[in-house]
């Protein structure tokens, strides 16, 4: 949610559509509560039983014995030794996309964006076509500014799983750095179908009205405004 924020915020302001900082404070309230709900101890427990029906190794004695040890970290909110023994259960089974995935991501929500990476590629090559780890590598590629690179792996998510909000509209802010209005603006109203918000109106619309379509660009402002009389 927060990175879906900073992309709706630096698509207006590409856009020259102010009001970033209102975006970013109203979603930032929203957010804050959700990460005081969401523990990552709470996410390992309800991802160990996947973790262990996903071994494909040949210790599986020793692999479940790390999953266990790496749980009794998570649970004391030891992440740094829950990690470690983590990645030591993933070395004996490097083909558990499962494991590989919730690596990927605890990396990329603690901001270490290197081994994030690290583990999301070892899961893209064991499966090209996982979706949240073409979903992250795209983001990891548009935080270094390649945006060629976020482009594939964005679209790959895209199609992989068209009911993703947050694919369509990353994959958007992606097009509009890249200069491609009119294809991002099928992403983006792809994401305003699976979710109206005033700020998705104001994005379509913004775009409707640098390609001259001002009846489309009224039509989806206006909607923005009946979301949001304050927009």
């Amino acid at each position: 949610d927060h990175t879906m924020i900073e992309s709706i915020a630096e698509a207006l302001k590409r856009l020259q559509i102010v009001g970033k900082q209102d975006l970013e404070r109203d979603w930032h309230k929203r957010v804050t509560q959700r990460l005081l709900e969401s523990e990552e101890r709470e996410k390992f427990e309800a991802n160990k039983k996947s973790f262990l029906n996903a071994f494909r190794g040949k210790d599986k004695g020793r692999f479940s014995k790390l999953i266990e040890e790496s749980s009794q970290y998570f649970i004391k909110k030891n992440y740094r030794r829950g990690l470690k023994a983590l990645e030591r259960a993933f070395a004996t089974d490097p083909q558990n996309c499962e494991v590989g995935i919730f690596l990927g991501k605890l990396y990329y929500e603690f901001e270490n964006f290197a081994d994030a990476g690290k583990y999301l590629r070892r899961v893209l090559k064991n499966n090209p076509h996982h979706f949240e780890a073409n979903l992250l590598t795209g983001l990891l590629a548009r935080r270094r500014g390649d945006f060629a690179a976020a482009r594939r792996f964005l679209g790959n998510a895209a199609d992989i799983c068209q009911t993703s909000l947050a694919a369509h509209l990353f994959l958007g802010s992606v097009l509009v750095s890249l200069g491609h209005d009119a294809e991002a603006l099928g992403h983006f109203s792809r994401a305003l179908n699976l979710k109206p918000s005033p700020q998705m109106y104001l994005m379509v619309g913004s775009i409707y009205s640098r390609q001259g379509q001002l009846r489309h660009a009224i039509k989806h402002m206006k909607k923005a405004i009946e979301l949001d009389p304050a927009c």
